[in-house]
């Protein structure tokens, strides 16, 4: 099963880019017919965690 994964290490703490990774990645998906996208948080108290949580949607 493909899957596409995007790692927020590097942009932790850049909400307006994380915002258009996240867009940019769940796009790719739904073009590339991709029903898994692995999302990696990056580091800190877990505030990203839950917000990527709380904005994600699943894909159809």
């Amino acid at each position: 099963m493909a899957k596409l994964k995007l790692d927020l290490h590097d942009i932790y703490n850049k909400g307006d880019l994380i915002d258009r990774e996240l867009e940019n990645i769940i796009n790719d998906a739904i073009e590339k017919k991709i029903k898994t996208v692995e999302i990696i948080p990056g580091k800190g108290g877990g505030q990203l965690k839950k917000r990527v949580s709380r904005d994600s949607f699943p894909l159809k």
